[in-house]
């Protein structure tokens, strides 16, 4: 029997996240031939146990170094997915199964919509705060045309709308990477 958690799974981007799969069985987990989780929407390997042993190399690259199972869990049968820094990509449905001899048991977890993370909305007030101020530079040009203003515009317009977009790309860009 292979178990999961039975209701859809959701996360944030870049944190971790794990995906229940529990095989209660007559035959000792490291007995088992293989476990492996997969995308069932993409067919993509993201772990797998074979033979009692964790071959992470043979996970597809996206998965790679991002993927484990919690070693010391094994023995009691608990082959839960770790998967960290989620990506907007990791979205849809998993399947974790159990092969051993002509016995076969699986159970699936669909991750669902990936939220924002804390960081994420920090880049999307560093671009709401960039285009008011854009919108304020315009409308102060507008009412004075006096040189001062025509200089104030200048940095509103030029300076501080790009140095923040700039700053809201490079963390995007880091989160993302």
């Amino acid at each position: 029997m292979v178990h999961g958690v039975g209701h859809a799974v959701f996360a944030y981007f870049g944190e971790e996240i794990v995906l229940n799969c529990s095989v209660d069985s007559h035959i000792p987990p490291e007995r088992l031939e293989e476990v492996k989780w997969r995308r069932t929407d993409q067919g993509m390997l993201v772990l797998l146990y074979q033979h009692g042993e964790v071959l992470p190399d043979s996970s597809h690259e996206r998965y790679r170094g991002r993927a484990e199972f919690f070693t010391t869990e094994i023995p009691k049968g608990n082959f839960s997915l770790r998967l960290r820094n989620l990506r907007t990509e990791d979205k849809g449905e998993y399947i974790c199964e159990a092969h051993s001899g002509l016995l076969l048991g699986n159970t699936t977890v669909e991750l669902l919509s990936l939220g924002l993370s804390t960081t994420h909305q920090l880049i999307v007030v560093l671009c709401m705060i960039a285009f008011g101020l854009s919108i304020a530079s315009l409308i102060h040009f507008i009412k004075t045309g006096t040189d001062r203003g025509v200089m104030l515009v200048h940095f509103s317009l030029v300076f501080s709308p790009n140095i923040l977009i700039f700053v809201a790309f490079i963390l995007w860009g880091f989160i993302e990477g």
